[in-house]
Formats: C-alpha cells, structure tokens, sequence
C-alpha cells in the first residue's frame, strides 16, 4: 500500500511542476487514478470533508473542470470511509504538506507561533482562525443591483389570468430565449431592470400584463461562478473561480488575506482598467462599515498594494499590535485604533521608539500633543504602567486589630492611626517603630511610646510611605512549654499555662496507664540564676513528688509548675504485662499459654500442654523468637535456603561469566524474600534441641521462654533432602547409620562444579552442620531424620582480559624501575 501512494505521489507531482498549475490539473486523469491516489490528490487540495456545492465551487476554484468534478464524486461516494481515513494516517506520518503544491486555492493560512515579545499585524488574525468565513448568503433574495451574466438562471414566474413558470439560463451571448417569444438580451442588466424588460416582452404573448390582470416576477434560482485575479501583496495570490454574489471581503479571504508587507488600509477593486473602489479592512474592524465591499464581477482584478506606514503600540495597552495608518492618523487616532490606554497606564505621557537616519531614537510626547504629533513608519508607540508607589499611603501592622494602608489625609499623626487601627491588650506599650524614607530614599527607623503617644504626651506627625510597627509580646517571647513523659497515655509536649499545677498536666494527657506510681513522680526544672556569673556543677533541679492522694483540688501537695519543667511519672517495678506464649503441631493441648514467671521453659510448657503425642518429632522442633535490633533475616537461615530455591531437577553448569555469577547471587535475594514471607519482620529462627532439654530439664537445653515465642513440634519425618551442586537432587529415605557420602551417592554424585569442601547440614530444629578438615582430611557432618543436605556451586571469577594483564605487567614494570633508581641513588 505504501508504494502505491509513494508511486502516485510521485506520478502527481511529476505533473504538477511540468506546466502551469490551472492547465496541468484539468489534465490530470482522474478517471485512471486509484482511490489511494485520489485521496492523496483531494488531501493535497484540502478537498476532503467539504459538502457537495463547496466541493464543486472549490474544484472549479482549482482548475478542476466538470467533468473531472464528476468523475470524482462518483468515485468518492464508492469509497470505502476506512480506506480513506487509512491513507490519511500514512500521509500524515510521512509528513507530506498539504501545501506544497503552489495552487491559487482558499485553505487556512498556516498557523503563526505564538510569540509573547512579537507583535501581531492588526487585522491579520481574521483570516488566520477557523471558522470565519465571508461567503455570500445564497439563501437571501437577490440584490436589486445585483448585475446579470452568462450561465445565471433565471426563474420567471407569470401570475394572474395566466399561470406559468420557467427557469431559463443566460446564455454566453447574454440572452434568455423564452417558450414562444425569442431571445431577450439581459446580460449588463439588474435583477429590476431585467424584470421590466422581460415584462415588456411578454406582453406580446400575455396582453392581460399591460392591463395588470397578469403580472411577472424574475428571481434567481442559480446564480453563476465568475473568475476574479487577486493580485499584490496577498498570502496566496492568483485567479479564482467565485460565485457572482461574492464581494471584496469575500475574495481577499479566500486569498488568505494580505501577507506580511500587505496593505490593510488601502484593497482596490479595478473594474475595465480602472479603479472602481478603494476597501479600507479597518473600517469594517473597528466601525462594521461594509458600504466599500462592493460585489464582484467577471474579469475584477483585486489588488492589495504594500502598507505606506505601520506603527506598533505595546506596553499598558488593550491592543497591542502594529497597525496600518493613513496620513491623516495621529498617535491619538493609533491608540482609538488599539481600544485606549489600559486601566493601569501613566496617561501623562507616551513614548515613542523611532528609527532615525543613523540611529535609534527616543521621543517623548506629552498627552495634550498627541493629536498633533506626527508619525512616521517604523515608529513604536510605547505606554509605561504607573508606577508601584502610592502618594499618600501610610500602613500600620503588628499587634492591633485592623492593620492595613490608610490614606494620609486623614490620618496625619501616629495618634490618629493608632487609635484607628486599634491596638490589642497583647501589644508592648513601651516601644513601636515607624520605618520612614529620608529624601534620597534611605530606610530608617524611628522609635517612639506607644503609651505617650496614645496618652499624648508626646505628638509624632506622619509623613508618605511610613510604616507603623505596633510588637506583640506573644512574639517576642520564648514559646513557653511543658513536657510529660512515661506512663502516661499521651506523653508529650504541651503548651505553658500560668498557675498550671502538676495534676493539671496529668489530667491533659489523658491520665495515667494502668502500671504508673504516684508515690515517685519527680518534676526538673531549670536553674534561672540571672545575676550570678559563675559556672556551677549542678544544671537541673529535681523534685519527687507524692501524687498518692489524687487529684482533689484540695489536696494537700500543690505544686505550681514552671515554663520548660519536665514531668515524669515511673512504672512499678513489679508490674508486668500478661506473657504468652504458642505451641503448635504435636502436643496433646496445643494453643496459648501465659507465662506464669521469667524462669517458665519449656519442659514447664510441655507439661501443661499434656506432654507431646506419639507422633512427635522431637529432634524437628523449632522455637521462633521476636527480636528487636533489626529486621533482617539471620544469615544462616537465609545461608540454609540459598541452594535450595534452585531448580532441584536442572544440573546448573560451572559459572564462567557475569550472567551465571548473576543467577547465583539472585538465589540469595529470593532466599531473603522467602524467609520475609514466613517469618515477619522482627521473628528469627532459633536453634532447639527439644530432645536435649527434655532429658535434662533445667538446663541450658531448657531455654527460658520469652513473650510471643513460638514452638512448632512436627510429625515424624522419614527423609534426607539433598540440593545444590549434585547431579539429581531428591529426597531420599532416612536409614539408622546413613552418612553424607551415602547421601551424595544416592543423588547421582556430586556435580563437576560443586564445592566439596564447602558441604554443610540443616538439621530439622535449625542447627547447621559444616565440613571441617584437619591435616588435610575432610570430616563431613553426620544425619539425622529431617535433614537437609546442602551442595554450593564453584563460583568462578572472570579471567583478566588481554589488557588488564599488560596493564598489570607495565605497573609492576614501573614500580621495579622505581625501587632501582632510589636503590642507586642510596648507594
């Protein structure tokens, strides 16, 4: 599909640039072009989508002759739409332009970028947006004076005695030819005088229209295409095809409007060589005045001149752009032009950036001379936004209740604005600022009483830009607060309240815990020495305080708390929360049990849960402990499963490069996920002989509950499970008196990269068991049931390359060099 359109495209541009764009278009053969073709040619002449009077208009406004229109339409209509939305997207991709070929044809102009510091031509976004369109109205009456051509049709409607109706076409020679009475010339002629030249005529066959028994009525039912030549400074100049009720405004739209040097002000209309109209476009922006926008006929050349004198305006302006002046406009004329001065803008003057002879210059012109001012093209108008300085503000702020700017007309003493503002009963009456600015600008502050000033023992005139600062005591303070800690429901910080007595503080964080005593509650407190300058050893005072009797208000201890005093309220030392503990899998009574001391173990746990069943594995038992110095998984554990989480039934091969070295170490990340998943963040695995400590209750073998352990008791298990670097890892069935040896045999033996010397055991309770050596003598860990047989891979580190092993070589090269030159220096 895509080298069909490629062979099409070129096929049409090969014709496009051959011969002129007007002839070679009517020549294309459409009839013999595929439906690829023809949509990428109907894409190319933004043809697509239009409805079908457009579409004929805008073909014929192309070259397109009828009986191409024809053909064209007939193969669009058996389109298939997918088809047509398909070729879009491929020419879309290959970013053909639909403008590339240079046709005289009405389409968008191309969308301008959007510059903030650019300035627009006035007028120019008219033509630019979507949607405006100044096509004739087809659907209102004639125009009396409307004149009529070749090709229009006339609906002649004879009514009264006699009833008929007849469409009769203009001919080229300029006459209709009606039923009965001959050609009648009304080419050159208005719709009103046509109308009384055909009355006249049809006369001789309806007498009764002279009596006025009869009557004739002449409209158009079609009006005719004539040809206009756009010349000039136009987007896209040319010779169009228009329907006959299209006017100036009409045309230059469908021309894409004047282009970057074209005049605004000044679009002739030339009629048999001479000028007939002179179209101003701003009289119509700015004041709708059409009364210029004469309608178009055959063979009118439009021809937009390039601009006499453009003036740009920016700055405190509702408009700003550059706009198209006559002569006659002034500045003042300019800125009615751009809407007025913005509300923001210093009216007094405007400046003017001008380009002189040699250089730039500046021009500044008063308000009252801007009628008369001349100016000259190139000129920019720019207006200047007031300044940010006001000419009669002072502003009051700080501890009073209504701060903000005044007006200083009214308010001309520091009295009056203070009274105004209405100082708070927080404010400091000692001291307030005014910042003020001396002649050249300079802040300085002036400081005065606020309590003389309000009494009026003193007066302080005020002057432009000052600004009263009233300070509020609440901020110049040291934030002031108390602090609770221990068994208190909501230990914390809290602020400082005058008179706050300890009971008070109690009672705002929410009471005690149940385990608190009252007997040893102790308060420090900081040592305020002001006067004295000495060091001294001792930084805090403490105080323990009874707090047994309660929180009677009259009770007998009153201690009156001071700013930053810290409170803390002890445990009891004998008081302890409930311990519990879980044993699970083969005891008689399994479940949760609660430490009756700190010395319950765990021969006292399996006697309460009824001892273990007859089904036990005692050798398998494992105790799961919490612990609270991290939460990462015990190495051993995490060791224990690293060759286990590997394919048991794939022989994995020696290692050699960076990607088995890679599979290897994720082994241990996925050994670090599977123990998160079975044990939470703060458990480990502890290692038990349970067998031990039930043969010698007491002792270390005994371990000594703590709270949250876990002992889980398996069934009897009968297997050996070999994994790692051995040729068929698999369970094998536990025999009194079986050895590692006899494990690894059974298992295919060990595999050519395995790690002989690095062979170890995970008994079922936990313990591992290492391969130890002496004299060169390997000793490998004995079995027992449950026990897991654990094989590591060889891992190999990547050979030095070629240009490591030189680098190497000339290092050592250079430091024997070294060590020789200072060996014979020394000697």
């Amino acid at each position: 599909m895509n080298r069909i359109i490629r062979i099409g495209l070129t096929f049409l541009f090969a014709l496009v640039f051959s011969v002129g764009v007007e002839a070679q278009l009517s020549k294309l053969p459409v009839e013999k072009m595929s439906d690829e073709q023809l949509v990428t040619l109907l894409a190319q002449q933004q043809l697509l989508g239009l409805t079908p009077a457009r579409f004929e208009i805008e073909a014929s406004t192309r070259g397109l002759s009828q009986k191409q229109i024809l053909i064209i339409r007939e193969k669009m209509e058996r389109m298939d739409p997918f088809m047509i939305s398909k070729t879009m997207s491929q020419l879309k991709e290959k970013e053909i332009d639909p403008n590339g070929m240079r046709l005289p044809v009405r389409s968008q102009r191309p969308d301008k970028k959007e510059v903030d510091s650019v300035l627009q031509i006035f007028g120019s976004d008219l033509f630019d947006k979507e949607g405006i369109s100044f096509e004739p109205n087809l659907s209102l009456p004639t125009p009396s004076n409307y004149v009529l051509g070749a090709n229009d049709e006339l609906l002649i409607d004879v009514f009264g005695l006699s009833e008929k109706t007849a469409k009769l076409r203009v001919s080229a020679d300029g006459d209709i030819r009606y039923p009965n009475l001959g050609p009648i010339r009304v080419m050159g002629l208005t719709v009103e005088q046509a109308t009384s030249k055909i009355s006249n005529a049809l006369s001789k066959i309806y007498p009764a229209i002279r009596a006025g028994q009869t009557r004739v009525a002449v409209s158009l039912s079609q009006i005719r295409t004539i040809r206009v030549t756009l010349v000039g400074e136009l987007n896209r100049p040319g010779s169009y095809a228009l329907p006959s009720l299209a006017t100036i405004m009409h045309a230059i739209h469908a021309a894409g409007g004047p282009n970057e040097i074209g005049s605004y002000r000044s679009i002739q209309l030339i009629r048999g060589g001479k000028m007939i109209a002179d179209f101003d476009l701003y009289s119509f922006l700015l004041k709708g005045d059409l009364s210029t926008n004469l309608l178009l006929q055959d063979d009118d050349v439009v021809r937009v001149p390039a601009y006499k004198k453009r003036v740009a305006v920016k700055g405190a302006i509702k408009k700003p752009a550059i706009f198209d002046l006559t002569e006659a406009d002034s500045p003042a004329s300019l800125l009615d032009y751009a809407g007025g001065m913005a509300d923001i803008a210093f009216k007094e003057m405007v400046r003017v950036k001008r380009l002189g002879a040699t250089a730039r210059e500046v021009l500044t012109i008063p308000a009252p001379q801007l009628s008369q001012f001349k100016l000259i093209s190139g000129d920019t108008l720019v207006i200047d936004s007031l300044a940010n300085r006001y000419s009669n503000r002072v502003q009051i702020g700080g501890a009073v209740y209504y701060p903000g700017e005044y007006g200083l007309e009214s308010f001309t003493t520091a009295k009056a604005l203070l009274e105004k503002a209405q100082i708070k009963e927080s404010a400091v009456l000692d001291r307030g600022v005014i910042r003020r600015y001396q002649n050249d600008l300079t802040p300085t502050l002036v400081q005065f009483n606020v309590k003389d000033v309000l009494n009026g023992k003193s007066s302080l005139a005020l002057q432009k830009d000052d600004s009263i600062h009233i300070y509020d005591q609440s901020l110049v303070k040291q934030y002031q607060y108390i602090t609770i800690e221990g068994e208190v429901n909501q230990p914390g910080i809290y602020p400082f309240l005058k008179g706050m007595q300890i009971q008070d503080l109690i009672l705002t964080a929410s009471g005690i815990k149940d385990g608190a005593v009252l007997k040893r509650v102790e308060v420090s407190r900081r040592i305020r020495q002001k006067d004295q300058l000495a060091d001294s050893l001792q930084y805090t005072v403490v105080r323990t305080i009874d707090l047994d009797s309660g929180y009677q208000v009259n009770a007998t201890i009153d201690v009156v708390l001071e700013p930053f005093d810290v409170v803390y309220v002890r445990r009891s030392p004998l008081y302890r929360n409930q311990s519990n503990v879980v044993i699970e899998g083969e005891v008689k009574f399994p479940g949760k049990y609660a430490l009756r001391s700190g010395k319950d173990r765990i021969s006292n746990l399996l006697d309460r849960a009824g001892g273990l069943t007859q089904f036990a594995f005692p050798e398998g038992t494992i105790l799961i402990r919490n612990i609270y110095t991290g939460n990462t998984p015990s190495d051993t554990v995490i060791r224990s499963l690293k060759y286990a989480l590997l394919d048991a039934n794939t022989s994995m091969q020696v290692p050699e490069t960076e990607a088995d070295n890679k599979k290897i170490a994720e082994a241990d990340s996925i050994g670090v996920k599977l123990i998160s998943k079975q044990l939470n963040s703060q458990q480990k695995r502890v290692a038990l002989d349970l067998t031990e400590a039930l043969k010698r209750p007491g002792t270390s073998a005994d371990i000594l509950l703590e709270d949250g352990d876990i002992i889980k008791i398996p069934v009897e298990q009968q297997t050996i499970q070999s994994f790692g670097a051995i040729n068929y890892p698999q369970q094998i069935t536990y025999k009194q008196g079986m050895s590692l040896k006899n494990v690894i045999h059974a298992s295919g033996g060990f595999a050519a990269n395995a790690s002989k010397k690095d062979v170890y055991v995970l008994e079922a309770n936990g313990r591992v068991r290492s391969t130890t050596h002496f004299l060169g003598i390997r000793f490998y860990p004995g079995l027992t049931r449950g026990s897991e047989v654990y094989v590591p891979f060889k891992i190999r580190k990547n050979p030095l390359t070629k240009g490591e092993l030189v680098g190497i070589t000339t290092g050592l090269l250079s430091l024997a060099g070294v060590m020789l030159a200072i060996i014979n220096t020394l000697k």
